[in-house]
């Protein structure tokens, strides 16, 4: 017969044990810490959660990013998204002042198994958000 506590598993038990404990002495560390301490404890994980936010937006404002957004973007508009050809230059994107432009021509094939060429034009906003698409 297995060895129970709790009605459980023994090792379920311990496992939960565990937690609990665990759990009780990072409450206890937390409550007991002075004002200043949790002012800057929650100083830096304000600042971390502001970095990750500059890093993201400094991601989303580089060419390649937006340029591979559009592209990605007229593929799920295209019959056959595998052909697709299209050259990235960084010449593609462009800033207008209010909106950032990314537009190239491009070449796909069509419904009838031909291809044809077409011009995309995506707009973004100053932080780097898709705003509209136009693909002709």
């Amino acid at each position: 017969m297995k060895k129970q506590l709790f009605g459980m598993p023994l090792h379920y038990s311990l496992i939960a044990f565990a937690v609990v404990f665990f759990g009780l002495m990072i409450y206890l560390n937390n409550s007991t810490m002075s004002p200043e301490g949790l002012a800057e404890m929650e100083a830096r994980q304000a600042q971390r959660v502001q970095d990750e936010l500059d890093a993201a937006k400094a991601n989303r404002l580089k060419p390649e990013v937006m340029s591979a957004d559009c592209q990605t973007r007229l593929q799920k508009t295209l019959k056959n998204p595998k052909s697709l050809d299209m050259t990235y230059s960084p010449d593609n994107v462009r800033n207008n002042g209010d909106e950032i432009v990314v537009s190239f021509d491009y070449r796909a094939e069509n419904g009838f198994g031909g291809m044809t060429g077409g011009h995309a034009t995506c707009a973004y906003t100053l932080n780097g958000y898709h705003k509209s698409s136009n693909f002709i």
